[in-house]
């Protein structure tokens, strides 16, 4: 099997890009090698770069359960979507696979999806993403992948994206930047969530079919 190159984007202990454009690597040998690495957060980018990063640990898994938590209390409470935990998988519209720590989409998209693509992966780009940054994503290789990333949800659907980091939330919308300060999440962010009433309702957001 032909090597695959590094790309030239800085490597990290705790993530790898490989450049598989020449390669190649379908759908389903994307979902096999995800499923023969559960110890690592598998996805790929619109240019065909595979990103391998590891898991994350105690504290920010603590996180990432209490916000997939109370989004999911939240969205069964408005009954207008559905909720996805970590590792989801989305094939966005820009050949990007995709998976946010949490995110959320309209009822009557998911709907419109058959079994199968609600099964494997979802050939849509959820109304909400979050993605809870760790200790490791602030440093700035990592960190410009993350707004990128945010960035690339924003420009294939997504209304509404958050970055949450433990001291500080970025809430950044097609329409609007909002800075919002939260010294802890966990215990804040129910408060945070109500946001999402509003946005849930609007003339712009309800319109998505």
């Amino acid at each position: 099997m032909a090597s695959v190159p590094l790309t030239e984007q800085p490597i990290a202990a705790d993530f790898v890009l490989l450049n598989f454009e020449k390669v190649g690597l379908s759908d389903e040998q994307f979902v096999e090698l995800c499923s023969d690495n559960r110890d690592f957060h598998l996805e790929f980018t619109a240019q065909k770069e595979l990103v391998i990063v590891t898991l994350p640990g105690g504290k920010t898994g603590r996180r990432s359960a209490i916000i997939c938590r109370r989004l999911g209390n939240w969205a069964e409470k408005d009954g207008t979507g559905v909720t996805f935990g970590p590792l989801t998988l989305f094939a966005l519209p820009n050949g990007a696979r995709r998976a946010p720590d949490a995110s959320w989409l309209k009822n009557q998209r998911w709907e419109a999806l058959t079994d199968e693509q609600q099964e494997k992966l979802t050939p849509v780009c959820p109304d909400f993403v979050l993605e809870l940054m760790s200790p490791s994503d602030r440093r700035p290789a990592r960190f410009k992948m993350l707004q990128s990333k945010m960035a690339e949800y924003i420009e294939n659907g997504a209304q509404l994206g958050w970055r949450a980091i433990h001291s500080r939330r970025t809430c950044t919308s097609i329409d609007q930047v909002r800075m919002l300060n939260v010294s802890k999440i966990p215990t804040r962010l129910a408060a945070i969530l109500s946001c999402l009433d509003s946005f849930s309702t609007s003339p712009r957001f309800g319109s998505r079919a």
